[in-house]
């Protein structure tokens, strides 16, 4: 998939390059992380029709960061926490 600048994907990978101070292209594919077609759809459905659907938050590790992507416009990029940093769960 072609990353444009309104794209989820995109967004998540600017995001990340913001919080690390890192060039977006310096970073591992967002594809190593989460399926971006996968994320770029469940946000299109839930904005389709945002007065029914509401979509859920999705969490994922990327480049080091944890990711919440809440709609195709709220996405927090954080340091990840000890607890999490210890966590075995995929």
């Amino acid at each position: 998939m072609t990353q444009t600048e309104s794209s989820i994907s995109a967004r998540v990978v600017e995001a990340v390059a913001r919080a690390s101070g890192a060039d977006s292209q310096a970073l591992p594919p967002l594809h190593e992380a989460i399926e971006p077609d996968a994320l770029e759809a469940l946000y299109a459905h839930a904005s389709a029709d945002s007065a029914e659907r509401t979509a859920p938050t999705v969490l994922f590790s990327y480049a080091g960061y944890e990711v919440s992507v809440r709609s195709a416009t709220d996405i927090e990029v954080r340091e990840p926490t000890v607890e999490s940093a210890g966590s075995t769960e995929t």
